[in-house]
């Protein structure tokens, strides 16, 4: 194993800034390895650089208390106006009462979802700064006049980051993995040209890996901040670019993977094979971003591309061209990078960066781990796959792993045949139990409209779902959508798909989030309502599995007391004021129930009473009841209001704590 750190990095001034930009709500409280892998690179050849994690740096502005004032009224930007009764504005006024359920102690961030009771408030409260606009009108120039680019530019502003660069700094490289960076990423060029013009611009990653060569020379014509961008392996490109900013002969066209102006034309050189994974030096994470999370998590690199890579709605396998399909490191490498960063930043929480991890290559790891004694915690996505035993599983669970994440889709044996998905629903079934059995959890991805599905299909599959879903501590339900990198979106006809030649529609959006790849299809296997019911059964799912699986750092009441019905009469209750937002709308008052996230609309009538009986609390049923006529119909009203978590069971404080 290398020393701790004996590279040029440590004692030379910074060249580049490596940028993991906004919006990313699913990478909230966590540090996305990609600035860190280049840094790690770049440092072991002598070039220094800086990260800066700005989607981080986004959602911790704002919680700024300001800014969910304004927010919290339905100002969230300029021009960018909302209704106070709409979710972002109720997001706002719930994490200004609980914010302090998103911070530990210390002021560390709980910002995950599935680390923190109140995370997905604040998902909900980024949705208006959501970018997901056509190159066509994103290459407009009154598009860095719109209301949600202004508030883009409002940010980049006030973390001064463009005028606090150091004057060592010639270049910005922005990592870009999912589309919903990219149209910040190209506010924030501009924005730094604007402030810095002297610094070149280059952009990659993923999203820029997928797009079509039309529309990166769209995105480039359009766009003179961009300086260049880098298709595929990132390690070779950027280093070359680095090295002609250094020497003062930019040649970008002359570099493998990279596009970009030259005179009237855009240039793209073919890509060349990206590094050996053995050979790239270990990921260099920064010690002041870990610091800020409350449970910091290390990423290290597994493989790039996918050991079966033949789910034909998949387009990751399209991120390597130029190099090998699949390629991987050495278990021993591997676990060598472990220890690697414990030693260095004392961190025991690992992600195995890799598309899928293969059975053959977990047994060697955890080998390594149970062999030399390390006490860590670790996940990684996988996909069922026969040679996961029941053995395999508990060593997986001696050495670490606290979870997978598993592509099911669904339990269609036809669809998944259709789809060339290497699993049946035997063996989703047998892999999902034997988990389990192992104390393995399992966080699914789900899919219940693949192409060809009928109504009947998905609602049998998901019928099969429910009988296991103890094996899953996680559901993520995704609509299924044709990207134009698939292999489903080159020949849609092939699986019964058919094109629909549509227009984009402002606020309309896809799971990608990502307008420029998104194809537009019809599938006539069900009809639109059936495909509404049957994602709406499924988002129900999702939601019964997942509101078990809550943070339990805080003792908290219960969202709604369960109170045995023979002792309800003489039991006393109150208004879950903590749960809940109360907000006037249009003569009624909207109630949003923040655990169960369920809203409800309530006549003014209903909500005097509730004031009145919440003046008086804690309360026997008979004082609410009494306020109605019919007696019934208080009755009912109860009930419900106790069902749903309006009304919960009062708890008298502890004397002792006086909590």
């Amino acid at each position: 194993m290398p020393s701790l750190n004996t590279s040029p990095q440590s004692r030379s001034a910074p060249e580049v800034a490596l940028v993991f930009p906004p919006l990313v709500e699913g990478n909230f409280g966590t540090y996305y390895p990609s600035t860190a892998v280049l840094a790690g690179y770049l440092s072991a050849r002598g070039t220094a650089s800086l990260q800066t994690d700005m989607n981080e740096d986004f959602a911790t502005y704002l919680l700024e208390t300001e800014n969910l004032e304004h927010m919290a009224e339905g100002r969230f930007g300029e021009g960018l106006t909302l209704s106070p009764s709409s979710l972002p504005a109720v997001a706002a006024r719930l994490i200004a009462r609980h914010r302090h359920l998103l911070l530990d102690e210390q002021g560390k961030h709980w910002f995950r979802e599935d680390s923190s009771y109140i995370a997905h408030l604040l998902i909900v409260l980024i949705q208006p700064y959501r970018i997901d606009l056509p190159l066509s009108i994103m290459a407009t120039p009154g598009f860095y006049d719109q209301p949600q680019a202004v508030a883009y530019r409002t940010f980049f502003e006030h973390i001064n980051f463009a005028r606090t660069l150091p004057a060592s700094i010639h270049t910005v490289g922005i990592s870009i993995p999912t589309g919903t960076q990219l149209a910040p990423a190209l506010i924030l060029g501009r924005h730094l040209k604007t402030l810095r013009p002297e610094l070149a611009i280059i952009l990659g990653g993923p999203t820029i890996s997928l797009m079509s060569l039309a529309d990166v020379e769209k995105m480039l014509s359009c766009n003179p901040a961009i300086d260049a961008t880098v298709r595929f392996d990132g390690e070779h490109p950027l280093e070359t670019l680095l090295e002609q900013r250094r020497s003062g002969s930019w040649e970008p066209a002359k570099v493998p993977g990279v596009s970009c102006l030259v005179g009237t034309e855009i240039v793209h050189h073919p890509p060349e094979a990206g590094p050996d994974l053995d050979s790239v030096p270990y990921a260099e994470y920064d010690a002041q971003l870990l610091s800020r999370l409350a449970k910091p998590e290390i990423g290290i690199v597994q493989s790039r591309g996918c050991y079966w890579g033949r789910c034909e709605f998949c387009d990751y396998v399209e991120l390597y061209q130029g190099s090998p399909r699949f390629r991987t490191r050495t278990a021993k490498s591997f676990v060598d990078e472990m220890e690697y960063q414990i030693q260095r930043h004392s961190v025991y929480q690992f992600s195995v960066i890799t598309e899928a991890l293969a059975p053959a290559f977990a047994a060697k790891i955890s080998q390594l781990i149970l062999q030399r004694g390390l006490r860590v915690k670790w996940h990684s996505y996988a996909m069922v796959d026969r040679h996961f035993t029941p053995e395999l599983f508990k060593t997986l669970v001696n050495a670490g792993c606290e979870y997978l994440v598993v592509g099911i889709e669904t339990m269609t044996d036809r669809v998944l045949h259709l789809v060339n998905k290497a699993a049946t629903k035997e063996d989703n079934i047998r892999f999902s139990l034997d988990a389990r059995a192992a104390g393995l959890d399992l966080k699914v991805d789900l899919i219940a409209d693949l192409p060809t599905t009928t109504f009947q299909e998905a609602m049998d599959s998901l019928a099969t779902l429910r009988k296991i879903q103890e094996c899953f501590s996680w559901v993520a339900y995704f609509p299924f959508e044709v990207t134009r990198s698939s292999r489903i979106g080159r020949e849609p006809e092939r699986f019964g798909l058919h094109t629909v030649d549509s227009k984009f529609t402002p606020g309309q959006s896809w799971q990608s989030y990502f307008a420029q790849i998104h194809l537009e299809v019809l599938d006539p296997a069900m009809t639109a309502d059936e495909r509404k019911r049957v994602l709406a059964e499924c988002r129900a799912f999702e939601k019964q599995v997942n509101t078990t699986e809550v943070n339990s750092r805080e003792t908290r009441d219960t969202p709604a007391a369960v109170v045995p019905e023979d002792t309800i009469q003489n039991a006393r209750f109150r208004l879950a004021e903590e749960f809940l937002d109360i907000t006037p709308v249009e003569g009624d008052v909207q109630y949003y129930h923040w655990p169960t996230r369920k809203k409800f609309r309530f006549p003014q009538e209903l909500s005097v009473i509730l004031e009145k009986v919440r003046s008086i609390q804690p309360f026997q049923p008979d004082d609410f009841i009494r306020y109605f006529s019919p007696i019934s119909l208080g009755e009912y009203h109860f009930n419900e209001l106790l069902e749903i978590g309006i009304l919960t069971a009062y708890k008298p404080p502890n004397r002792k704590t006086g909590s």
